[in-house]
């Protein structure tokens, strides 16, 4: 079985605050207003919604796992669903229809 499909997975990399700061900040530091921005494997969506917050203009979440439908509440509950774009399938198969930045 995948370790990523089960939601405690995510529940405790969601719970290590350090974890979830350093990402928020290493995302802050390289996106730059109006990026675009690929998220492979999406998981639950909050590096995407970090992304948007940091001026990614657009947002590519790529997630091939069910875990996709939490993603898609995270961003909309972030406020951010205008500007990301989910692709459930595998990262190998997606054509995206622009060039990314980050």
């Amino acid at each position: 079985m995948n370790a990523f499909m089960d939601i405690q997975v995510h529940a405790q990399m969601l719970a290590d605050q350090e974890r979830m700061q350093s990402y928020r900040d290493a995302l802050h530091e390289v996106v730059q207003k109006d990026d675009v921005v690929v998220d492979l494997g999406t998981g639950t969506g909050v590096l995407a919604a970090f992304a948007c917050q940091a001026g990614a203009a657009r947002v590519y979440a790529i997630e091939r796992l069910p875990i996709v439908e939490v993603a898609r509440a995270t961003v909309a509950a972030s406020g951010f669903a205008d500007r990301v774009v989910f692709y459930e399938q595998d990262f190998a198969t997606v054509d995206l229809p622009q060039r990314a930045d980050v």
